[in-house]
């Protein structure tokens, strides 16, 4: 049969996943973090698939609910090895073993993607990669407007190449996963290609810092410097990119073999992410510190500017919320977190690090302390152990 005729049985097969009983097989590495938990959740809320995660067997903020009871899980470290994992070879190589689809958030390397291809070998059908726009920081841009997909192109010149690999070495590793895959005989992909990614659960716990810190900005001015604060980044919500990899499922041939940008429609800046949390918090003035002795900001992370939502919005119909309904649903989540008994952890992590960092007198570790417990009735104690020691 022709490589055309097997990618329309392809597109046909998964499409019609649970319609007439035909169970979809879904392979996932990953899925069980921030970005991978959101989108098993609505592969699992789907009701026609089968899904295998493959991870360390680490379960973060809630999955262990919501994810775990209605998977299979296979344990596997991918830092060691895809074969180191007995576990996952006897899934691959059991008679008759194939998934219709490989859903990867977990590859960070091109070594890492060429194990997981050559032990799936001819067993998958469609392979969805979640890349980063990372992937452009090592490449040439020849223009000055949002960033193609086609700008993914290396340097000619090696030593460029090497001085920009040097630079951004997750997106090297990244672009080298993507190079290794599209150069696969006999086996369509989908490269998602995001930004930094927002919302509820999220694992760096970057919007939740800055949500924080925006409550503490008068005891602990937040940092603006100057070179960060208006540059032009995209986002993207965690919600909308699971909805993406769904519609890619089921989306046919015209996406395969393509890669996409996601991103919100609107364009951002550090200070408009910054003032719009604050409004939502109710912070109309929010007290900013150009100038800090040993700045700290945590977007942007690239450098080569938003991103181009064109191809999206006419292969995937990309319809992502509004940036004002992400604030408002992501800043509800975090203040509810806040003042609740539940993910006692992450609230740990987030308090232990605000406070190691900016609480560094006597008098400020006291007035942020005070100010959380009026807040949301948190004892610093209870979360932060060293405190303890300044009562």
């Amino acid at each position: 049969m022709a490589w055309s005729g097997l990618m329309l049985m392809l597109a046909a097969t998964l499409a019609r996943g649970g319609a007439d009983g035909v169970r979809r097989k879904i392979l996932v590495f990953g899925g069980n973090g921030f970005i991978g938990a959101a989108t098993v959740e609505k592969l699992i809320q789907q009701g026609k698939n089968d899904v295998t995660i493959v991870s360390r067997g680490n379960w973060y903020w809630d999955s262990a609910t919501r994810v775990k009871p209605h998977v299979q899980q296979v344990v596997c470290d991918r830092q060691k090895g895809v074969r180191t994992c007995p576990e996952l070879m006897s899934v691959v190589r059991q008679p008759g073993a194939w998934f219709d689809a490989v859903i990867d958030f977990s590859c960070y390397s091109g070594a890492q993607m060429k194990q997981g291809l050559d032990l799936l070998g001819d067993k998958a059908g469609l392979y969805v990669y979640i890349s980063t726009d990372s992937v452009y920081e090592v490449c040439t841009k020849q223009h000055t407007g949002p960033t193609l997909e086609t700008d993914d192109q290396r340097p000619a010149d090696t030593a460029e190449q090497f001085r920009l690999n040097r630079l951004d070495e997750y997106g090297n590793r990244k672009l080298e996963a993507e190079e290794v895959l599209r150069g696969t005989n006999g086996l369509t992909w989908v490269f998602l290609r995001i930004p930094d990614v927002v919302g509820s659960r999220d694992g760096t716990r970057r919007w939740w810092l800055y949500q924080l810190w925006l409550r503490l900005h008068d005891i602990v001015p937040v940092h603006l410097p100057p070179k960060v604060a208006n540059v032009d980044i995209s986002l993207v919500q965690v919600e909308d990119v699971a909805g993406a990899i769904l519609d890619i499922l089921d989306g046919g041939v015209k996406v395969h073999n393509q890669a996409f940008n996601l991103a919100f429609k609107e364009t951002l800046t550090l200070r408009k992410v910054l003032r719009d949390m604050g409004r939502q918090l109710g912070i109309l003035n929010v007290n900013f510190n150009q100038y800090p002795e040993r700045e700290m900001y945590l977007y942007p992370t690239v450098w080569k500017g938003p991103l181009s939502l064109t191809k999206a919005e006419e292969f995937l119909r990309w319809a992502p919320v509004s940036w004002d309904e992400a604030v408002r649903s992501n800043c509800q989540f975090y203040e509810s977190v806040m003042s609740s008994d539940k993910f006692v952890e992450e609230k740990t992590k987030l308090l232990q690090t605000f406070f190691s960092t900016f609480a560094n007198d006597l008098t400020k570790s006291r007035a942020i302390a005070s100010r959380l417990k009026t807040a949301y009735g948190i004892k610093m104690e209870d979360y932060v152990p060293w405190y303890r020691e300044e009562l």
